[in-house]
C-alpha cells in the first residue's frame, strides 16, 4: 500500500515541477503565464483526485477479495477439523 502510495506522489510532483519548469521557460506575459498556471493546476488537481479515487477503489476491491479469501479458509479449516473429529469418534467408537 505504501509502495503505491509512493508513486502516486512521484508521478504528481513529477508533473508539478515539469508544468512549473514548462510555465518558467516558456515566453508569455505575466497574465498568460498565470492563465496557463491555472489550468494546469486545475488539470492536475483532477488528475489527483482520480488517482485518489483509482486507489481507494483498489483498497476497497483488495478488501472484498481478503474478506472472500478469509471466509473461505475458515471454512475449510472448519470442514477439516470436524473431518477429523468424526475420524477420532469413529475409531473411539470401534474401540
Amino acid at each position: 500500500m505504501a509502495s503505491g502510495k509512493n508513486v502516486a506522489v512521484a508521478i504528481l510532483a513529477g508533473v508539478a515541477v515539469g508544468a512549473l519548469v514548462g510555465v518558467l521557460y516558456a515566453p508569455a506575459k505575466g497574465e498568460e503565464t498565470r492563465k496557463q498556471l491555472k489550468k494546469k493546476y486545475v488539470k492536475l488537481r483532477g488528475k489527483a483526485q482520480d488517482a485518489k479515487d483509482d486507489l481507494v477503489n483498489k483498497l476497497g476491491d483488495l478488501r472484498g477479495n481478503f474478506e472472500e479469501a478469509k471466509e473461505t479458509f475458515k471454512e475449510d479449516v472448519r470442514e477439516k477439523l470436524l473431518s477429523e473429529i468424526q475420524k477420532l469418534e469413529d475409531k473411539v467408537a470401534k474401540a
